[in-house]
């Protein structure tokens, strides 16, 4: 299950890569694992934590720590 959910983010984050290409620092396949297994990491940590905070509040978070990774520079 988890190598599968981590395929198919990694899937759909290459395949808006190539409709949007860029000069990245890194191949778009280490840019979207990277991307994809820290979108699962924070997944996976809220999850398990026991005082969570919204699913609303965190997605904000966690959008503020990955989108930078999602701009060329």
């Amino acid at each position: 299950m988890l190598t599968s959910t981590i395929a198919v983010v990694r899937g759909m984050l290459i395949e808006g890569l190539n409709q949007y290409p860029a000069d990245w620092k890194v191949s778009q396949q280490t840019l979207a694992n990277t991307v994809s297994w820290g979108l699962y990491g924070a997944a996976r940590d809220w999850i398990d934590s026991p005082e969570r905070r919204s699913a609303e509040e965190t997605a904000n978070g966690v959008t503020g720590l990955l989108a930078p990774l999602l701009h060329p520079g």
